[in-house]
């Protein structure tokens, strides 16, 4: 997005070259010659061409016809920088890896371009003959990476300003919804810029080992930006991965200690915020972000919120006072008391005969406050 976060939170759009690369320099410190790179298929995948024996040269007519139109040349200048060696005799990089494992470094130490061009012009002078045909500045690597799909792809920043809520009754953005109105009203400090992000966090567990006979779980931690339209925010490339929990076991109740850094980091940027560039107005501001939501399945709620959702009151809503009754076989908890919740005159408060024999004349449980639920 157009909105540069220069937070945890905002390093990880840079850091995202860092996860791809990460398995490229795994295959490189295993490598004994310029094949185990595989830059050449990199550069295959990247112009969706099948890597294919039948590519001999780079006149073949069959490739030239599975390449995009006007996409040739630059098809065939990144194969030919795949793969003769960085300089003679070496044979560990290519010109393309090479690059490629020096925007690895600069991401990984977080070094600003003017640091990167002058550990360039470094490299040339003292080895001319090694470095013919390197990229001569941060902004040509930065040019090369977007050809091979790695660039820093922007959103529009205005879309990150939320409109006012529809009047007309129908909800379609979660701007619309009570809970953010409710949030509006008593924060209107913050609700007064329309670029403070609003964000929802979800969280279970996945098994990255594609095999449901092993167990295992790994817990991804996920903020979605809610001030985005619906059908931008639950795109992947919005997903902004805070957390990351190994297994192979659930963190179980404590997910509250891998939390506490991103919590730190939530609380900073709801108190204080921080200075940040609209590239749309061209001028900076203080970004504030909330949180509104975290979305889980009911097991899982239990880990987020710290309430029990198994035993006497598993219930979030009717907390203290919710009807439950313990089975005598299996020592598992039943929950009644449902009719409570239907309008005072409803049939079915009365019918015996479809539910367990009684009359229902209790009231709903009263509507909690987070002061209500902080007391408790």
């Amino acid at each position: 997005m157009d909105l540069f976060l220069d937070t945890r939170i905002g390093y990880l759009m840079e850091n995202f070259l860092v996860f791809l690369l990460l398995g490229m320099e795994n295959q490189h410190n295993n490598a004994e010659d310029l094949g185990d790179d595989d830059m050449q298929g990199l550069v295959h995948d990247v112009f969706g061409v099948p890597n294919e024996d039948r590519y001999t040269d780079g006149t073949n007519s069959q490739m030239d016809s599975e390449i995009a139109n006007g996409q040739e040349r630059e098809f065939y200048r990144l194969i030919d920088d795949s793969q003769p060696p960085l300089y003679e005799g070496c044979a560990k990089f290519s010109k393309l890896s090479f690059i490629i494992r020096l925007l690895h470094l600069k991401c990984l130490r977080r070094l600003n371009n003017k640091v990167f061009d002058m550990q360039l012009d470094l490299l040339r002078d003292a080895f001319p003959d090694a470095t013919v045909g390197l990229s001569k500045s941060y902004y040509e690597a930065d040019k090369l990476m977007k050809k091979l799909g790695l660039g820093e792809k922007r959103k529009v920043a205005q879309k990150m300003a939320v409109e006012s809520p529809t009047k007309d009754g129908y909800m379609r953005h979660p701007a619309d919804s009570p809970a953010w109105s409710t949030f509006d009203s008593l924060h209107s400090d913050f609700a007064d810029e329309s670029r403070n992000v609003r964000l929802g966090l979800v969280s279970d567990g996945i098994n990255p080992l594609k095999n449901m006979s092993v167990s295992h779980s790994t817990w991804p931690v996920i903020l979605f930006p809610y001030n985005l339209p619906p059908w931008m925010c639950m795109k992947e490339s919005s997903f902004m991965l805070s957390l990351l929990i190994p297994g192979p076991s659930a963190p179980g109740q404590n997910i509250d200690i891998y939390l506490q850094p991103l919590i730190v980091d939530l609380k900073n940027l709801w108190e204080v915020g921080v200075e940040t560039y609209d590239a749309s107005k061209k001028k900076n501001f203080q970004l504030r972000a909330s949180l509104l939501w975290t979305i889980s399945d009911f097991p899982r709620y239990a880990y987020l919120s710290g309430w029990s959702t198994q035993g006497e009151y598993a219930c979030p809503v009717c907390n203290k006072e919710a009807h439950s009754i313990r089975l005598k076989h299996g020592g598992k908890y039943c929950y009644m008391g449902h009719r409570r919740f239907l309008p005072k005159e409803h049939e079915f408060r009365k019918n015996r005969r479809l539910f367990d024999g009684t009359v229902e004349y209790g009231e709903a449980p009263q509507q909690l406050s987070g002061d209500m639920v902080m007391d408790d």
